[in-house]
């Protein structure tokens, strides 16, 4: 199954996901959502944020086309709205399919959980 994701593009949806409505995390994979719905954009919107902690590019790069593609390939249905994705320090021994089941289970949790207490 294949999910249409979105990019993150405006400056009010970065500031706002500083102040996320709710958060999750799985596995190594944490996830800040908001239920921001902009007209003509697509209804799920993801961003990756990968630090220089990882490496260099070319292994921050990896990291975040292989987070795009599980991204791409959920078979939850994901709410509406924006989310930010951060890996922590073991996402580059996670297998894709971890990876997928990590990402599904953050996001989930972050669409359901209530304002984060920050």
């Amino acid at each position: 199954m294949t999910v249409s994701v979105g990019r993150i593009r405006t400056s009010s949806t970065h500031r706002a996901l500083a102040r996320p409505k709710g958060r999750g995390s799985s596995r190594g994979v944490r996830v800040a959502y908001i239920p921001e719905v902009i007209p003509g954009e697509p209804a799920v919107r993801v961003g990756f944020a990968v630090s220089k902690r990882y490496g260099n590019a070319v292994a921050r790069n990896r990291i975040r086309r292989q987070m795009r593609a599980a991204a791409q390939t959920l078979d939850v249905p994901l709410s509406p709205g924006a989310y930010v994705v951060r890996p922590d320090a073991g996402v580059k021994e996670l297998s894709f399919s971890t990876l997928c089941g990590a990402l599904a289970e953050a996001a989930s949790r972050a669409s359901q959980s209530g304002p984060s207490k920050r």
